[in-house]
């Protein structure tokens, strides 16, 4: 079978780190081990699995009209390093995307948890399903508790700037400069 790994960080400062070599490290060994021939590695670079622009606008989004559109010639494995890498959109969405793509014939598997789904699971392995809901919902939660804390914190900001009269960062566009005298 043919796989094709696939890498995803929400941010380019993420991209600076070990992102990608950590997913792609335990996505091949986990293809190594079922023997599965590496033909692509594709890379999202700075896009949100939380608003689902992967899947949209990114490498996914594009690899996702190749599957619907039939033009996947072999039997291909899509393959990361857990769930949350494909999407942290609400679980409904992320089994509805799921459910499409393997209906066409695309398998994905998860390499830290060796879970491996097709269509021919999907419908005998009920235990398997549960199991992607639990993480998708666990992906989703996880972003949406950073979101609310982000938004949270950003409020707090606001409020003081409103009260104090000072700014809420010293960032601003290169073409301004920001007066210290009046701050």
């Amino acid at each position: 079978m043919k796989a094709i790994i696939y890498a995803r960080w929400s941010s380019l400062e993420q991209g600076k780190g070990s992102s990608l070599k950590r997913q792609t490290d335990i996505c091949r060994s986990f293809c190594v081990e079922q023997g599965w021939e590496i033909d692509l590695t594709l890379q999202d670079e700075g896009k949100s699995a939380y608003t689902g622009a992967n899947i949209s606008e990114g490498k996914l989004g594009e690899l996702t009209k190749r599957v619907e559109q039939g033009l996947l010639r072999e039997p291909t494995v899509l393959v990361v390093e857990q769930l949350d890498r494909i999407s942290r959109l609400p679980p409904g969405q992320v089994i509805a995307w799921i459910q499409k793509v393997v209906g066409h014939g695309l398998t994905i598997a998860t390499a830290n948890d060796r879970l491996v789904l097709d269509s021919r699971k999907l419908e005998a392995d009920p235990i398997g399903i549960i199991s992607t809901v639990f993480n998708a919902f666990r992906a989703f939660q996880e972003s949406k508790h950073k979101s609310d804390r982000l938004a949270a914190s950003w409020q707090i900001r606001r409020k003081n700037a409103e009260n104090t009269k000072r700014p809420i960062t010293t960032v601003c566009p290169a073409w301004l400069t920001l007066d210290r005298k009046t701050d």
